[in-house]
């Protein structure tokens, strides 16, 4: 049976924190996570830390992420993503493994299903519907999901573990 993908409209801030970063210091993995994990995203201050090399700061708050070309930056400090590799002459950047996990599962899947949303119908809100055309080629499949592979590697090398997906 083929592997299938069914979009379900998750959109990128769903998958905002925790976000990796490059840090500014030392260029190691940093991370930004919401002061109050409970709260939405503009109702509380973001923190990035880096313990490689101690550095701490507040970020501001704002839109949390821009897309610039292809690179992908925390929004207000300009920090790169840490998890980015090149692929297909562009970039590939995710903010978390959770991010990646559903990246991956869409671009390996041979079928992909969309729905409109209950409440709004078609719309372009959700993730897979913004992902750049490169990037949901069938031609550019195999090199996309090398790439998700070395996102993997580098994912697992600061120890960051891959989600469990529950059925």
């Amino acid at each position: 049976m083929e592997q299938r993908h069914k979009d379900t409209l998750e959109t990128d801030w769903q998958f905002a924190f925790p976000a990796y970063i490059a840090c500014p210091k030392c260029t190691g993995c940093a991370v930004i996570t919401k002061e109050d994990k409970s709260a939405n995203f503009y109702d509380t201050a973001h923190l990035a830390t880096c313990s490689h090399c101690g550095y701490n700061a507040d970020t501001k708050r704002s839109r949390a992420f821009e897309q610039d070309g292809s690179l992908l930056r925390w929004h207000n400090n300009n920090f790169p993503l840490w998890l980015k590799v090149p692929c297909a002459g562009n970039a590939i950047c995710v903010y978390n493994p959770e991010h990646l996990l559903y990246l991956e599962s869409f671009v390996s899947a041979k079928i992909r299903e969309r729905k409109p949303d209950e409440k709004y119908g078609w719309s372009n809100k959700s993730m897979i519907s913004r992902l750049p055309a490169w990037i949901k080629s069938k031609k550019n499949r195999d090199d996309v999901l090398r790439a998700i592979d070395k996102l993997w590697i580098m994912a697992k090398k600061e120890g960051l573990s891959r989600p469990v997906i529950e059925e």
